[in-house]
């Protein structure tokens, strides 16, 4: 389990929400939520698990997701440049998760991420897919909030980063 060094004790799930939401306000509280390096953030990924359970599989790639997914909003914080690779890495890490997977719908977060910076009508239907299949299955509306922002962000691409304007453009928590 990894510790944060600042409060010395485990991250809690209030820790995970700051972590996850705090990008979702904008470029300078996404900056502040991630002082520590990605897999710090990431031990609730990690468990003790006999080698041939199916969950590992599923652990490794839902943490390379959210990794990749933390690089695409940096990148985006920092660049306005083409982050097609990235966003191509994330579709095929994503890919390798079945939507009907136990623990799939843990990926709402990443799938937005990718979505919001995706330039690719590939991408975004990738992405807007399998946000609204989690929709489907579990009805949280911040999900169908997240999902209604998208055009409103696309519209802002090329103009300026996204995240910069979060907050107006998606005014809801989507985790």
């Amino acid at each position: 389990m990894c510790i944060d060094a600042e409060k010395t004790k485990p991250l809690t799930f209030d820790d995970r929400f700051e972590l996850l939401g705090q990008p979702l306000l904008g470029n300078l509280q996404g900056g502040d939520s991630l002082k520590l390096p990605i897999d710090h953030y990431l031990d609730w990924t990690h468990y003790n698990l006999p080698a041939n359970s199916e969950h590992n599989d599923l652990l490794r790639l839902s943490r390379l997701a959210f990794m990749k997914a933390f690089q695409i909003y940096i990148g985006r914080q920092t660049t306005n440049g083409d982050q097609w690779e990235l966003l191509e890495s994330l579709t095929q890490l994503v890919s390798q998760i079945n939507p009907d997977q136990m623990g799939s719908h843990a990926l709402v977060w990443v799938c937005f991420i990718g979505a919001a910076d995706s330039t690719d009508p590939v991408h975004r239907r990738f992405f807007t897919d399998r946000m609204n299949n989690i929709y489907t299955k579990t009805k949280f509306q911040n999900i169908a909030a997240g999902m209604q922002s998208l055009p409103g962000i696309w519209s802002q691409q090329g103009s300026g980063r996204w995240t910069e304007d979060l907050i107006r453009l998606a005014p809801t928590l989507v985790i």
